[in-house]
């Protein structure tokens, strides 16, 4: 069952990422014309925070209880992460958002992440 904190914390986090998406103009270009017809375009990139917050908000509540847990280095790693496929012209699968998700959760812990960077 899904909880007014639950809700808050995916708009918190679609509000985040989406706001990391837009915050360069020329990124937001790239992938604008880089994935038109797979995004449909400026819908579509709303459409892709949604989903990407929602796959990140399951992670979140996995970890949000441990005092090592930074949200805002989390969260603006993940969504550095969901650019970068982005600008390679690749729509990110639910199963990359949840590795991305996990790297940038676990980003000093032993896990390797290709998408996630420093």
């Amino acid at each position: 069952m899904t909880t007014m904190k639950d809700l808050k914390l995916y708009g918190e986090n679609v509000a985040a990422i989406a706001a990391i998406v837009h915050e360069d103009k020329n990124v937001y270009e790239n992938i604008y014309n880089n994935l038109p017809q797979k995004i449909g375009g400026f819908v579509g990139i709303w459409s892709i925070c949604a989903d990407a917050a929602a796959v990140f908000s399951e992670q979140e509540n996995l970890l949000s209880a441990r005092e090592d847990f930074d949200w805002i280095r989390a969260i603006e790693s993940y969504a550095k992460g969901i650019i970068t496929l982005l600008q390679q012209g690749l729509y990110p699968t639910i199963v990359d958002m949840r590795t991305i998700a996990v790297c940038a959760s676990e980003n000093n812990s032993l896990i390797s992440c290709r998408y996630v960077g420093e």
